[in-house]
């Protein structure tokens, strides 16, 4: 795996990794190939985001980025290519990754282990069409003089990133899958232990209701107002529900329509179930399970930088099932929360509803997500490859 590429910990590493701590063990490789000079600045510095010249390649002097965590670990640590508002318009993680993937191409300098590793991880780098020793391609140092972002751009189709560097007449391409843990450089039990921290150490509600523009909504039925959503998959939709009261556009409940109203609950906030209980039982790495006793504000202010999708399952008269899923675009992966709960239960503030939670599933996982039953009634399948 990416050990196979940057190297083992090895026993004469532990005085370094006393002084140091890092957020997850990808780092601590790059941190291991660090040239010493650069290993004791660090050591001495504890700000969150710092910024160090201590890399010389070809007499040319490259600048590390180097990111603390609110822990004091070291969660980045990458050629100091982007600035904060350019992370924030391409997407901090993927920036990181790029910064972070090129530093280990310099620190290695080595085409055939570059070469072992891009193939394993499913990279592609080119100079002007040619991979690593191919071409004129013979040199990784050959990178350095595209590490400007002055003709530099990022493209994304559904299951790839291409990040383009141009230098006079000369291209440099860079080809990676969207996906989370390569792009995280964690694997899963590292990114559910996240998340699980996240959860257990969850913000109170930030959210407000923000009504949408009368444009935006057609008649659905009755006095319904309805913003048509995307459509994630067959039954599974981003579709929100409204009603018009005192000339104003209000979020819809009703118990007469409980299907939109439970996924109104998820999919549009309402102060008037901001305080109402989730239980919610997550399955992380290893078969195991943490548990989470929140309110649906809360749930809502960490779900919010996700685009969130709502399907009900065949349910009945004494319980309602759904299915919650929250993408993350960027690094093209789910988290998927399977809800139960009564339809006397759904609209009481003092009734808790129970959930599932299933976490950072890759979208090339996902197979079909809803099957027919024998009586007709659509019925939740998802079925979710272990790779």
């Amino acid at each position: 795996m990416r050990f196979l590429l940057f190297g083992i910990f090895f026993i004469s590493c532990a005085n370094i990794y006393a002084q140091v701590q890092f957020g997850f063990k990808n780092i601590a490789l790059i941190y291991n190939k660090l040239p010493k000079e650069c290993v004791a600045k660090i050591e001495k510095r504890t700000q969150e985001k710092d910024t160090l010249n201590c890399v010389t390649i070809n007499d040319k002097k490259i600048g590390l980025s180097v990111h603390r965590n609110k822990y004091n670990e070291i969660d980045h640590i990458g050629i100091n290519l982007f600035t904060d508002s350019l992370k924030n318009e391409f997407g901090f993680h993927l920036c990181n990754f790029i910064e972070r993937t090129l530093l280990l191409y310099l620190l290695q300098d080595n085409i055939s282990e570059i070469n072992r590793y891009n193939k394993e991880e499913k990279i592609g780098i080119f100079i002007n069409d040619f991979p690593p020793g191919k071409g004129k391609f013979n040199d990784v140092k050959q990178i350095i003089p595209f590490l400007g972002l002055s003709n530099f751009n990022i493209n994304r189709d559904s299951l790839h990133y291409t990040v383009k560097f141009s230098e006079n007449k000369n291209v440099f391409l860079m080809l990676f899958p969207a996906n989370h843990s390569l792009i995280r450089g964690k694997d899963k039990k590292e990114l559910d232990q996240e998340l699980a921290d996240i959860l257990c150490n969850v913000q109170p509600a930030k959210l407000k209701y923000t009504p949408p523009a009368k444009s935006e909504l057609i008649i659905f039925k009755d006095n319904i107002l309805l913003k048509k959503g995307k459509e994630f998959s067959k039954h599974v939709s981003s579709d929100r529900f409204y009603v018009m009261k005192n000339k104003k556009i209000q979020a819809f409940a009703d118990k007469k329509y409980i299907s939109a109203s439970f996924s109104n609950m998820f999919l549009v906030f309402n102060p008037k179930w901001q305080n109402k209980a989730i239980n919610i039982r997550h399955k992380i790495y290893g078969n195991e399970f943490k548990n989470y006793a929140l309110t649906l504000g809360e749930f809502l202010t960490y779900a919010k930088d996700f685009e969130l999708y709502f399907g009900q399952e065949a349910s009945t008269v004494e319980q309602l099932k759904a299915t919650l899923f929250l993408y993350d675009k960027e690094l093209n992966y789910l988290n998927i929360l399977e809800i139960t709960t009564s339809p006397q239960d759904l609209f009481d503030t003092n009734k808790s509803l129970n959930a599932l939670l299933f976490s950072n599933i890759p979208m090339d996982n996902i197979e079909n997500l809803y099957k027919v039953s024998e009586n007709k009634k659509q019925q939740m399948n998802i079925k979710i490859k272990i790779k």
